[in-house]
């Protein structure tokens, strides 16, 4: 657990930020970024990890303790998660 405010720098252009046991952005540009869990947890990224493969096809998202939903601009739904929890 980190008990103290963290710097994003290098990150532009945020349209929304969801928060849950980590973090998710998309960019106005339709770009995904996640970060902000620990060692243990589904995203155990320290600053923005962005997700190449989503790049500018975001149109909507949601998360959950250990869990994501992303849908692109063809409708196509995503998920990711731990398995531990269904």
């Amino acid at each position: 657990m980190i008990n103290e405010f963290y710097m994003v720098e290098d990150l532009y252009d945020v349209e929304w930020i969801l928060c849950s046991d980590f973090f998710l952005v998309i960019t106005k540009e339709n770009s995904c970024f996640v970060w902000g869990g620990d060692s243990n947890s589904f995203c155990p990224y320290k600053k923005p990890f962005f997700l190449t493969e989503f790049e500018n096809k975001i149109l909507e998202a949601d998360i959950g303790s250990n869990f994501a939903v992303l849908i692109d601009m063809d409708l196509i739904v995503y998920t990711c998660g731990k398995n531990d929890k269904g």
